[in-house]
């Protein structure tokens, strides 16, 4: 029995073939949904204590104010300017801890990807 498990489901394959493609494909999406929805929960939460704090979503580089948790459309380069994101200060890439809420910053969509990787000391 092949067992996967995260915090919150566990998925139960009776007995799979190691090389059985519906088994991955069965797992490899449970595990994606699940970390999905774990990052909604805590970009979520960082929005709400941001907001409880300054009653407004800002943007650390820019300042610019009102941001959005979610636009209607993602191809909008307009609706994309007044998007929230979650900026990792070390990025991920260069072993930044993903759920660390010291490594977070609210950012602008525009800010977040001029930025990319590059270390807390780059100036936008």
């Amino acid at each position: 029995m092949l067992i996967l498990s995260t915090k919150a489901d566990k998925v139960f394959v009776k007995y799979p073939h190691r090389e059985s493609r519906a088994s991955y494909l069965l797992l490899r999406d449970q595990l994606v949904k699940v970390m999905i929805d774990e990052w909604e929960v805590f970009r979520n939460q960082i929005f709400d204590d941001y907001e409880a704090q300054h009653h407004t979503l800002t943007c650390h580089y820019c300042k610019r104010s009102g941001l959005v948790r979610e636009i209607q459309d993602p191809c909008d380069r307009s609706q994309l300017k007044t998007l929230a994101t979650i900026d990792h200060i070390v990025a991920l890439s260069k072993g930044g801890k993903k759920y660390d809420r010291e490594n977070c910053r609210i950012s602008c969509s525009p800010c977040n990807n001029k930025r990319g990787n590059k270390g807390d000391t780059h100036v936008l």
